[in-house]
């Protein structure tokens, strides 16, 4: 559905939608299994095992690295062996975080419990922590719905290098769930003195970090497209443009992860899912329509770099 509503010619939409089916045909799977393993995951490292939370993540980076690689190139398997692999990768994860329950320092016991209160808890504080990834995924269709329908599929590869910064800033998150731990525990001593300082530092953690991210993406763009293969100049001089009007406003995506991991924490779960929203989707779509009409194909740049700032200022302004 996702190729077909690109309508992006000369693509063969028949070979993208068999590639697309080969994929689902495991990873559909994979989708059962993920929040087993996230939760799993939180449990773990919340009861102090920290060995066996980060052999899991070992075992789930690199044993889906080397599986997809043998299923995909050595038994010719395509498609299928990429998602074979990160099934199994996802399936020794599992494994690998159920010892801990077998450990005699484990302090994690099975009880039979339900509570719609509950229910309702980790949906809404499910829904604003993983809402952005739903957030993207309307903002990439629709920024490559509209550079496909204006400017031709030869210009998908300038939405990739938007795309590409984008999970990038994921990285940013980091800062917020070093600090986040501390403020919980204050917030809920009512203690809210050392929850400023925490933050005040945070801040300055973030406002460095996505600085040092910008200068750097600034400096090196050229060779960010090369990563792609990208060697036509129209489109590569397109794609470094968007790499760097993206890094300008990196320090805004840095401090709204933190503030948004702020606000959930604080139970204010409601602000953070219209701030996930608007950034995304009325601010960086919206932007990126409007720029991209004015501009050309650098606007699409522009409009997604701009919501930054300005899902910033609506962040801290519902403080």
């Amino acid at each position: 559905m996702l190729f077909l509503s690109l309508d992006a010619e000369p693509l063969d939409k028949a070979e993208l939608i068999t590639y697309a089916a080969d994929y689902y045909s495991f990873y559909k799977y994979v989708l059962i299994i993920e929040p087993v393993i996230i939760i799993l995951g939180i449990m773990v490292y919340t009861d102090g095992d920290e060995f066996t939370s980060s052999a899991n993540y070992i075992i789930k980076v690199f044993g889906n690295l080397i599986m997809s690689g043998i299923f995909t190139f050595v038994f010719g398997m395509g498609m299928k062996g990429l998602a074979l692999g990160t099934l199994l990768a996802d399936i020794f994860s599992t494994a690998t975080l159920s010892v801990h329950f077998f450990r005699k320092s484990s302090s994690l016991f099975p009880r039979m419990h339900f509570s719609f209160r509950d229910l309702w808890d980790f949906v809404r504080f499910g829904f604003a922590d993983s809402g952005i990834y739903l957030a993207w995924g309307f903002m990439f269709a629709a920024l490559n719905k509209f550079t496909v329908e204006n400017f031709g599929s030869q210009f998908l590869p300038v939405v990739s290098m938007v795309i590409s910064i984008t999970e990038l800033s994921m990285i940013f998150d980091g800062v917020a769930e070093a600090v986040i731990p501390m403020v919980s525990v204050y917030h809920g001593e009512g203690n809210y003195k050392p929850i400023h300082k925490i933050m005040a530092s945070g801040i300055k953690m973030s406002l460095i970090e996505g600085g040092v991210f910008s200068v750097i993406l600034y400096l090196f763009a050229e060779s960010v497209p090369g990563i792609f293969g990208i060697d036509d100049p129209e489109i590569l001089g397109a794609c470094v443009n968007a790499v760097r009007i993206s890094s300008l406003t990196l320090v805004f995506s840095a401090l709204l992860y933190l503030f948004e991991t702020y606000y959930m924490t604080l139970g204010k779960t409601l602000v953070v899912v219209v701030s996930l929203f608007t950034r995304n989707l009325a601010f960086a779509v919206g932007l990126a329509v409007l720029l991209g009409s004015v501009l050309g194909i650098d606007g699409v740049a522009w409009g997604a770099a701009l919501a930054q700032p300005a899902a910033f200022v609506l962040c801290v302004g519902l403080l």
